[in-house]
């Protein structure tokens, strides 16, 4: 089974039939489909690096093709199987397929973000007790009391279009 989506993004599942063969999972619409209507594609396992199970209200036994640092705009497919020994089955000849470097290059990426995140942390935590100063003593204002805004009080115009 493989997830579609309609108008408001209310999960539709539709039955298709999957073939693994190689590091491209096909999916077509029935078994015995020739693979040229538009309900039938191709989904290249070389760009993805996570193959998991998928809790998913809608279905049981679900599992997500996906990348590990995933976008907005990044593909992820949802499957589901009837049994869940056939969803680990998928799983483990999934995984199998998937690129060790898109692996690699993600695991990297997510340590280095980690990294970038505790150092920003730290450096932030420095700098709330360094008293901060002007460069100019006239500037400095007295006390510890935050500016005021001056557009939030103001008064509104007319509501609607400009």
């Amino acid at each position: 089974k493989i997830v579609g989506r309609r108008w408001l993004f209310l999960p539709l599942w539709k039955e298709r039939y999957c073939v693994l063969d190689d590091n491209k999972l096909y999916y077509y619409e029935n078994e015995t489909s020739k693979g040229t209507n538009s309900n039938c594609g191709v989904i290249h396992l070389e760009n993805f690096d996570v193959c998991e199970e998928y809790e998913s209200k809608a279905v049981q036994n679900a599992f997500i093709i996906t990348t590990a640092n995933r976008g907005f705009f990044d593909p992820c497919h949802t499957f589901a199987a009837d049994t869940l020994p056939e969803v680990c089955d998928w799983i483990a000849n999934i995984r199998s397929k998937l690129n060790p470097t898109v692996q690699k290059r993600t695991s990297f990426i997510r340590k280095s973000l980690s990294k970038r995140r505790k150092n920003r942390h730290s450096l932030e935590k420095q700098l709330q007790n360094v008293p901060r100063q002007s460069p100019d003593p006239a500037l400095d204002i007295p006390g510890k009391e935050p500016l005021e805004s001056i557009t939030k009080n103001r008064a509104k115009g007319p509501a609607g279009r400009r």
